[in-house]
């Protein structure tokens, strides 16, 4: 009889683990999603942003000009802005082209509209 309940009680135990385990992955999973659309959001916020600053730009005229922070590498062509696998589009007309887009990397950025076209240059120190 006493042989008997340990092999119950082994039994229990290792549903219970088994059951904790499982718990486990599930939420590891979670974590793994939630990580992914934090880093989607994050993406696409910034591509809003670069997006407005373009628009505002183009819409502003000439002889204005807006220092902006980026915070990732972005590819702009010629009516769109690109962010890792996310992409917004803008007002304006920009001195990229669709066939050869202009990378910008990280840092402080200058976007000036010459004349009716946004134009951008890294090498901002201000």
């Amino acid at each position: 009889m006493k042989a008997q309940v340990s092999v119950e009680t082994l039994l229990v135990v290792s549903i219970l683990v088994s059951v904790f385990v499982l718990m486990l992955i599930s939420i590891a999973y979670k974590n793994q999603d939630a990580a992914y659309y934090k880093d989607l959001f994050e993406r696409q916020n910034t591509c809003n942003k670069m997006a407005l600053a373009v628009s505002l730009s183009f819409a502003e005229g000439k002889k204005n000009f807006l220092l902006f922070d980026l915070d990732r590498n972005v590819s702009i062509s010629k009516h769109s802005i690109t962010v890792g696998n996310s992409f917004c589009d803008f007002i304006g007309d920009t001195n990229a082209t669709a066939v050869s887009p202009m990378n910008l990397a990280t840092g402080t950025i200058k976007i000036k509209n010459n004349s009716g076209v946004v134009e951008f240059d890294q090498n901002t120190m201000q």
